[in-house]
């Protein structure tokens, strides 16, 4: 998975910085999980432009686990940030990468089969954050 990842965030020079606790342990199922982060990850990079950073950070708030993907990409309109979760929402990316607009409303439901969330805040032109909370 990071392999083929590594290969798009390095064609545009992004920095992505793992900043994840060594010591975290989430009790989650692994495949649900990778897929999920994998759609974050992947997303990050669609839509941040050449030297642009990524991180991903780990945080436990009252027994909750949470990972944070933030990036310095062109971040979600106002308009579009109550939308996202839903199907068929895609945009294109920076170097004009595409999508099928599924892969936000499919992670969410694959967190929510394992009693979690995601959530957002993004600003336009400025990056977003997802948070992926295991509780």
């Amino acid at each position: 998975m990071l392999r083929e990842l590594a290969i798009s965030w390095k064609s545009k020079d992004i920095q992505v910085e793992n900043l994840v606790d060594k010591d975290l342990a989430i009790f989650a199922d692994s495949q649900l999980s990778t897929e999920v982060f994998r759609n974050l990850l992947t997303n990050s990079i669609k839509f941040t432009p050449q030297n642009g950073i990524i991180k991903i950070e780990s945080e436990e708030i009252n027994g909750s686990k949470m990972l944070h993907f933030t990036d310095t990409g062109i971040g979600i309109s106002k308009e579009l940030l109550p939308k996202i979760f839903q199907m068929n929402v895609s945009r294109t990316g920076t170097n004009g990468e595409k999508g099928f607009g599924i892969g936000l409303q499919r992670s969410l439901e694959m967190m929510e089969l394992q009693s979690g969330t995601i959530l957002v805040t993004s600003k336009e032109k400025e990056g977003s954050r997802f948070s992926v909370c295991f509780r």
